[in-house]
């Protein structure tokens, strides 16, 4: 049993005979849109965060040298479209011979990004949990706060921002021989970064790796490991806290029943779905490797279980060892990320797989080559993945985020309906329908924040443009339909549906219907196709 690594992996080499599993049913396999990987010597990717623009934010760790100190925290945001940075930061308080481990970002409803980290005075110097606020604009700091001061040695591993606009952290602070370890949580208010609560977790050796934030209240969901103090064995650990204190509303542990050492059992990340209900994902280590395991709750309290979804690439392959995370869109479905690495541990790939509500696998790619780890994925408006992670040549290492595209299956026949990102019923759901269809095969949907100006007198809805195209040989005149629940303002009744010209030259109105009662609206272009869409209002 070789034993898990953290966040500097050394010595990724050699092709991985991974491959592709096969498409399932509504959904193919998901497209590459666009790739990046940083050009630094030593690049971490920790957490990926996309806002309501659909533009990804990525929190890294930079070093100047490969395992030592002279390590920074850094913040880019991406254009959605391209990859391009827009915008980077780097903590301004990490000196030369500082050490600082990104830990997670998440984006509140006001755009802002609020990136967290560790920040040592020295390599294995004292450590203190950071949460920093920037502007989603410009990258300019707001504000940066730290847990604590003094002689300790804290570690932030995530973070998460819920409707009452205030970051939480997880993460854990230990003792300076890391021997023991308790859960920390640190609560910051998000206009002034005053803490709110700074609470530890758990007895013996506890760390928390995710944190989540229902819509429907502020409490706080947190994943990790709780293990115990005499024979290190490990289980995985979810709670709910109070949004006020931080105090333990719910809980409940995993364990595979393995009676495996140290470190067999994690949780990496846990996610809230539409249905208010959480899921978490993490890793199960037995006797034969490492697997995924996901689990969904029935409740907030976490007393039984909706489904338990474990997954192994192959034999006693190594799957979600290096870390790994969870992300579900409006469509309530999970999207996972992690890796699989051989039995000639370390040689890793990149692996991204999407559960529909039933804890089935709906499709499962591999991402980069035979040197990546996916430590963190976000899914925007749109309900497409950007994942994030490091890619290793020898000792080089550098950050890597791709954004992949959902493809959804258009079968033949008349009237062909395609449901996207849970329907056009569902906030931010659309729907395309085909009045015939010849030749079968997927159709997508891209949301960004860059397009055509909209008409004089016009402003379009969140600023947000809606680009459908699709394989399939089909009538020219589809109806397109968009649910704006997420993006309402002005007057409803005098929503219009826009359609970009295919010559590229003019915004053309083309709304056929509106339902006010479930915020959509539909329209087509006759002759047209598909193409680029935005909801205007005066």
């Amino acid at each position: 049993m070789k034993t898990l690594k953290t966040a500097f992996v050394v010595a990724l080499v050699s092709a991985s005979p991974l491959t592709d599993s096969s498409a399932y049913a509504q959904e193919g396999l998901p497209t590459t849109y666009w790739t990046v990987n940083t050009s630094g010597i030593a690049e971490f990717a920790a957490g990926v965060a996309v806002g309501a623009d659909s533009r990804p934010v990525v929190a890294d760790t930079v070093c100047s040298t490969f395992g030592a100190s002279g390590c920074q925290s850094r913040a880019v945001k991406y254009n959605s479209d391209t990859g391009a940075a827009v915008w980077t930061f780097v903590d301004s308080a990490s000196g030369p011979d500082a050490m600082a481990e990104a830990g997670g970002v998440a984006i509140g409803a006001d755009g802002n990004p609020v990136m967290a980290f560790t920040q040592c005075d020295s390599f294995g110097g004292n450590c203190a949990i950071v949460a920093v606020k920037l502007n989603g604009t410009t990258g300019a700091q707001i504000w940066r706060r730290a847990s604590t001061v003094g002689t300790t040695f804290d570690f932030a591993k995530g973070v998460a921002i819920g409707p009452d606009g205030h970051p939480v952290v997880v993460g854990a602070t230990c003792s300076a021989d890391n021997s023991s370890c308790q859960g920390k949580v640190f609560k910051a208010n998000g206009s002034t970064g005053v803490v709110i609560f700074n609470v530890t977790r758990g007895t013996n050796y506890q760390m928390l790796y995710g944190v989540a934030v229902p819509l429907s209240s502020s409490n706080p969901f947190v994943t990790g490991v709780q293990c115990a103090a005499t024979s290190q064995s490990c289980n995985i650990v979810t709670s709910q806290l109070s949004a006020t204190t931080g105090a333990q509303v719910s809980t409940t542990t995993y364990n595979a029943g393995e009676p495996l050492g140290y470190f067999s059992e994690i949780g990496w990340g846990v996610r809230i779905g539409t249905d208010g209900l959480p899921v978490m994902t993490g890793v199960s280590c037995l006797v034969t490797g490492c697997d995924f395991r996901t689990i969904k709750y029935t409740s907030a309290t976490m007393g039984t279980v909706s489904w338990n979804q474990l997954y192994n690439s192959g034999g006693a392959n190594m799957d979600a060892a290096l870390g790994g995370d969870i992300a579900i869109a409006n469509d309530n479905r999970s999207v996972i990320t992690g890796s699989s690495c051989t039995v000639d541990y370390p040689n890793c790939v990149g692996r991204i797989r999407k559960l529909n509500t039933t804890g089935a696998v709906m499709w499962d790619v591999l991402d980069g080559g035979a040197t990546t780890a996916l430590q963190s994925v976000a899914t925007g408006p749109d309900a497409n993945p950007v994942v994030a992670g490091y890619e290793c040549t020898g000792d080089l290492c550098s950050t890597r985020i791709s954004k992949r595209v959902l493809q959804y299956t258009t079968g033949t026949g008349s009237t062909v309906i395609v449901a996207i990102n849970g329907d056009r019923n569902v906030a931010d759901g659309a729907r395309v329908t085909f009045p015939t269809v010849t030749t079968a095969g997927t159709t997508q949907m891209v949301t960004t924040s860059s397009g055509p100006a909209p008409p004089s007198g016009i402003t379009f809805l969140g600023a947000r443009y809606f680009r459908f195209s699709t394989t399939a040989t089909a009538s020219t005149s589809p109806t397109v339909c968009l649910n704006y629940g997420n993006i309402m303002s002005g007057t409803e009744s005098q929503y219009e549906l826009y359609r970009r010209n295919n010559a590229n030259t003019a915004w053309v109105q083309v709304t056929t219907s509106q339902s006010t009662a479930n915020n959509r609206i539909c329209g087509s272009a006759a002759s047209q196709g598909l193409g680029l869409y935005a909801i205007g209002r005066p």
